[in-house]
């Protein structure tokens, strides 16, 4: 049994596993008749259970979570990342600043204003 058979009941099972550290005989017998007892609603037994504690394996659902936030996490800094540096460089995206704005930093920077390639024939 791998640990993915586990992933519906994980939640029902994490509760009752906690309960077997009780300091009250009762809560632990009731803990461990409530595993077995959802543990068999699943298909499965205390055996499948205990495979799965302790082998260092993710489930594939787990590895795809943590996948997708490092992925999400990383290109979110390799974007922010890049657009620093093209801003440090002097590029500026349009949405940033309005058209006169940008039309003052060119004049400010002493571009001469437009190229004559850039000038309607």
């Amino acid at each position: 049994m791998s640990a993915d058979a586990l992933a519906p009941i994980v939640d029902k099972l994490r509760p009752l596993v906690r309960m077997l550290s009780s300091d009250q005989p009762g809560e632990i017998v009731a803990s461990a008749r409530a595993l077995v007892r959802v543990l068999k609603g699943a298909g499965l037994d205390i055996h499948a259970l205990a495979d799965s504690i302790g082998n260092g394996k993710l489930s594939q659902a787990d590895m795809k979570k943590i996948y997708d936030a490092g992925h999400s996490a990383g290109f979110a800094a390799g974007a922010h990342s890049i657009e620093e540096k093209l801003r440090g460089s002097g590029f500026h995206d349009i949405d940033d600043a309005a058209h006169e704005d940008l039309a003052q930093m060119a004049a400010k920077r002493g571009t001469g204003g437009v190229r004559y390639l850039e000038k309607d024939e």
